[in-house]
């Protein structure tokens, strides 16, 4: 959500073990804010809105069900990020990161390879329910022995890049292994705003990784990647995005851009950095887009589970002055 945008999204799971077809009542109360007004539907419909199958193929229809349920399957851990950024048309490019724990799945050795196939389905719902974009196909492992076991450890990362309109988006993924049966299920949402819209300040998403200190030296740590995001207490991690739209000053035919970064443990802010002008990288292409980022460190912080907050401010701009943008990582 933009920082000066007047809505906040909540989002609802319900306690039931699956759709039960029936009305349901809701209230949503928001306590000791009474400037604020609550729009929310007053019931739901506990039926799925994901494509009912063609085929009486039980294989089918379980796959339907399981990516249309609002609860996640875990017998395949599975941890799914999207992220957008734009291509060189100026529109967005939608990034799937699908992480698999495979440490649960059957791979069998054979000829010095250890080898399994996962089978994956995947919807994009829009902000309707309605289905724009699906996709299918199988996923061959076959590993060497020393990727074997790194894959034991850290797991691996399938990825698929779409081209998506601006809009809300739902994205549910649908993993299964083939000839065993174990499932995995993930579903993400995705804002993607409109990269060519001059009249407002944008941004890509907010791309995280990180290292350690090894003998004096910046290390690549494990799981320190922008689908786990998963940092040790002695590292730092770097974030990065894509500023769209700035005003240009016409005599320093520069952007006035300032951002700040804070970390939050919840509603806790644990590190709040200090307002700076916005640094430029490589690759901007003034006046439509600017390449910034920085390193937060070090990063001495308990194992938990965090949020990076940055929020950038157009100096220039009287209105759409301010973009926020967020996500999620941990300590280990």
């Amino acid at each position: 959500m933009d920082e000066n945008s007047s809505y906040y999204l909540l989002g609802f799971q319900p306690e039931q073990a699956k759709w039960d077809g029936k009305l349901h009542k809701i209230k949503v109360v928001v306590r000791n804010r009474q400037e604020l007004t609550v729009l929310a539907r007053r019931s739901y419909l506990a039926r799925s809105d994901a494509p009912k199958p063609a085929s009486a193929d039980p294989k089918v229809a379980e796959a339907i069900d399981a990516i249309s349920s609002p609860f996640v399957r875990r017998d395949i851990d599975l941890r799914l990020t999207a992220l957008y950024i734009d291509n060189p048309q100026r529109e967005p490019i939608v990034t799937l990161l699908l992480h698999i724990d495979a440490s649960k799945l059957h791979l069998i050795e054979s000829d010095g390879s250890y080898r399994s196939s996962l089978e994956q389905i995947g919807f994009v719902l829009d902000a309707n329910g309605r289905t724009v974009e699906s996709f299918s196909n199988t996923l061959q492992l076959n590993l060497q022995p020393k990727t074997f076991q790194a894959a034991l450890k850290q797991g691996f990362v399938a990825t698929r890049t779409m081209n998506l309109k601006p809009g809300v988006y739902q994205i549910r993924l649908f993993v299964r292994e083939v000839g065993f049966g174990p499932i995995g299920t993930a579903n993400d949402f995705i804002e993607i705003p409109d990269l060519k819209a001059a009249d407002r300040l944008s941004a890509s998403s907010l791309f995280l990784a990180g290292q350690t200190a090894r003998q004096g030296k910046p290390a690549d740590v494990a799981g320190a990647t922008p689908s786990q995001r998963k940092f040790p207490t002695n590292g730092e991690f770097s974030y990065s995005m894509v500023i769209y739209n700035p005003r240009i000053d016409e005599k320093m035919k520069q952007p006035q851009l300032e951002m700040r970064t804070r970390i939050l443990n919840g509603s806790k802010v644990v590190f709040a950095g200090q307002p700076h002008p916005v640094a430029a990288g490589e690759g901007n292409a003034l006046p439509y887009r600017v390449v910034t980022g920085g390193i937060i460190k070090p990063l001495v912080l308990p194992s938990g589970d965090y949020t990076v907050e940055v929020i950038v401010w157009d100096k220039l701009r009287k209105k759409d002055s301010i973009i926020r943008r967020e996500t999620d990582f941990s300590v280990e």
